[in-house]
């Protein structure tokens, strides 16, 4: 069976690059888990990033709920998922705006029609690394890489009091959008594309 770890993911980058022949440096961004991916893969593949956006990155130790201590077991926690992970995964989206949570859980409903969905979730729960990526988001620091953090101050699945830990190891710009949950993207569209595109067009 397929580890679902960093290696993982990190390989699914570079071989999308890869086929899709793209030599020069990209601007990567990630949202939650998939800004863990993003500093995993600009800390290890520095030469091919140019700019570095992370959206309320997963990746930095905080104490783990026990229903996720519980999901991480194996075959627990393949159990699990697959008899609860409907009512979770498709559970309202912390978003404002009901045309906002419709669009999210349309997404996730289409992903879930695959087969091994909910198996994918349980082993990337089970290998990924979600707390533990400091020393990837201090090697992104190292290397002088241009790194802004946009979190909301509301986040409690990623906690915006890890922001200040973020901006400390990565040297990058912090902008904060007030009110916003952990997916300020869709609370707050507007404030986090400005920033964005202030970012990486300066």
């Amino acid at each position: 069976m397929i580890k679902h770890d960093k290696d993982l993911f990190d390989h699914q980058i570079l071989g999308a690059l890869d086929a899709l022949g793209i030599k020069d440096k990209i601007d990567l961004i990630g949202f939650s888990m998939g800004g863990g991916i993003a500093v995993t893969f600009a800390a290890r593949h520095a030469e091919r990033v140019n700019k570095l956006a992370l959206l309320a990155p997963s990746g930095l130790p905080i104490e783990p709920t026990f229903p996720a201590r519980l999901a991480s077991t194996p075959v627990i926690g393949n159990w699990l998922m697959r008899v609860f992970g409907k009512a979770v995964v498709l559970a309202p989206p912390p978003v404002g705006g009901v045309a906002a949570q419709q669009e999210v859980k349309g997404i996730v409903e289409a992903s879930a029609r695959f087969d091994g969905y909910y198996d994918s979730m349980a082993l990337t729960l089970r290998d990924y690394p979600l707390l533990n990526l400091e020393q990837e988001f201090e090697r992104v620091g190292a290397v002088g890489m241009p790194v802004l953090l946009v979190w909301g101050d509301e986040d409690v699945v990623v906690p915006y009091s890890l922001s200040n830990r973020a901006v400390q190891l990565t040297k990058g710009k912090l902008v904060t959008v007030k009110g916003a949950p952990h997916a300020a993207n869709m609370q707050n569209p507007t404030a986090v594309n400005d920033a964005l595109v202030s970012f990486l067009s300066g």
